[in-house]
């Protein structure tokens, strides 16, 4: 009966110098690769860091510019300072980046601007009290700023019962949202005696329809229906403006509930 073929190992003792020059060489090679790759992101924090420095007054300019609504300074700080400047990255005092400030000011073109140039609607970092732009541009009471952040992609956070012990988004801990600033809107076209700007209502129903979660039933079938009955009342047209005002704020409290 023939044994089975036990595998031999070469002893430490037995191995030639060219076993040891290779391992020694792969050994080289994998430490070099792994300082290349230290090196390259050391680099890259000392640029981004020395890029904050470099451009510190440009970005106070552009905080100054955003606050002051200069949208020919923003933009062209935006294009042409080097290297560029990354709208998020930059903050004030009270942690407020340019879109934040844009948004506290009701300002939706500038908005739009620092939006093409990379700031993130959604960015988790709000300012020093967590408010963040779809927040700030509710308070400023500016529903184009409110309706330009939802088609940039802003998300809306449905009113919804939270479970004991679960925080609460910050615009419900401060009891204003999106909703509540389109009903206190229509709560004052109401008080007005005269008729009211019909591209306004649109653009309420242009933010209502953000909250609405089946687009073929419900609030949404109610929208289409007062969107259809707006473009068809008349500027003189008061009593059917007071009608669809009032329709719009039953939408209104029915997307609360839901």
């Amino acid at each position: 009966m023939s044994t089975p073929h036990k595998k031999t190992t070469r002893s430490s003792s037995s191995r030639t110098p060219n076993d040891i020059l290779l391992h020694s060489t792969r050994n080289d090679t994998t430490s070099q690769h792994r300082t290349g790759i230290s090196k390259d992101r050391s680099l890259i924090k000392a640029t981004k860091l020395k890029n904050i420095f470099v451009n510190g007054k440009e970005q106070e300019q552009l905080m100054a510019a955003c606050s002051s609504g200069d949208m020919n300074k923003v933009e062209h700080l935006l294009l042409h300072t080097q290297p560029p400047l990354n709208p998020d990255q930059i903050r004030d005092d009270k942690l407020r980046s340019p879109l934040l400030i844009a948004c506290a000011s009701g300002k939706a073109d500038l908005v739009r601007l620092l939006v093409k140039h990379g700031a993130d609607v959604n960015n988790p970092v709000g300012d020093i009290i967590g408010n963040r732009p779809l927040d700030l541009a509710v308070v400023s009471n500016n529903v184009d700023t409110v309706v330009a952040l939802l088609e940039l992609g802003a998300m809306v956070q449905r009113p919804t019962r939270t479970s004991p012990g679960c925080p609460v988004p910050i615009s419900h801990r401060i009891n204003r949202t999106p909703l509540d600033l389109a009903q206190a809107r229509l709560d004052m076209m109401a008080r007005y005696d005269r008729p009211q700007n019909d591209d306004f209502m649109a653009q309420i129903v242009k933010l209502l329809r953000y909250f609405t979660v089946e687009p073929s039933a419900g609030p949404a079938q109610e929208l289409d229906e007062l969107t259809a009955r707006l473009s068809s009342v008349g500027i003189q047209e008061r009593e059917q403006e007071k009608d669809l005002i009032k329709d719009l704020g039953n939408v209104i409290s029915r997307l609360k509930l839901e």
